[in-house]
């Protein structure tokens, strides 16, 4: 097999194109240990804002923050360090669903193919006798989360804003058992959403510019409700 040429390989590592993944901050676990304390003081639980912070980060491209943020769960709730491990293994492939462009424009049989034939396996939870499952509420915050940190998603965050907001108004939800949608109802409010985007924004943010920005959430649109 031929060599790639110099002119070739300088191309693809451009560093105007982000050719790596993105380093984690310094301060990426007291990111997470901020985020999850402010999480249990507004009542939601570890799954979902464990759910929140992995796919923010996966979307983030950035597989040193993934170690710390578990580390961050394993030191809050030692018993749960393993299932932690597969609920952010689950988080990171369900987020393979919701990043990406607009498929139609690339064929339009696409999105049927897709959905069909690749979603449903990808969105179902594995089989067996497994505790960490994302069910149908975790994966409309995932979605949310996903498609808010890529940016230039607008239409499709509200639409899973939405479809959060429809598995607690048809009783979908209560197929779920209580603690994986802890704090969930609350989440899908007009509050807890603004509280969801705002804290997306802020672990995307310090991610991106190595921490050198501030930790503290602007939750001042929670006035103009």
């Amino acid at each position: 097999m031929s060599k790639l040429s110099g002119q070739l390989k300088g191309l693809i590592n451009d560093a105007r194109v982000q050719p790596h993944t993105t380093p984690a901050p310094e301060n990426a676990q007291t990111l997470y240990i901020q985020t999850a304390r402010d999480a249990t003081a507004k009542g939601v639980g570890f799954r979902a804002w464990l759910c929140l912070t992995a796919a923010t980060t996966v979307t983030m491209n950035s597989p040193d923050s993934l170690l710390a943020l578990h580390a961050t769960a394993a030191l809050l709730n030692p018993p749960a360090s393993v299932y932690a491990a597969e609920l952010i293994r689950e988080v990171a492939l369900k987020c393979i669903g919701f990043n990406g462009k607009k498929l139609a424009q690339a064929h339009p049989d696409l999105p049927v193919h897709i959905i069909e034939r690749e979603y449903g396996c990808l969105f179902a939870d594995p089989p067996g006798p497994r505790p960490a499952t994302v069910g149908r509420v975790l994966t409309s915050i995932i979605a949310i989360a996903v498609l808010r940190a890529q940016t230039g998603a607008g239409p499709q965050v509200v639409s899973h804003i939405f479809g959060l907001r429809k598995a607690f108004e048809d009783g979908s939800f209560q197929t779920e058992d209580e603690e994986s949608i802890k704090g969930c109802r609350w989440l899908a409010s007009n509050e807890g959403c603004i509280w969801l985007l705002v804290m997306i924004d802020c672990i995307s943010t310090v991610i991106s510019t190595g921490g050198r920005t501030t930790l503290k959430p602007d939750t001042s649109q929670r006035s103009k409700l």
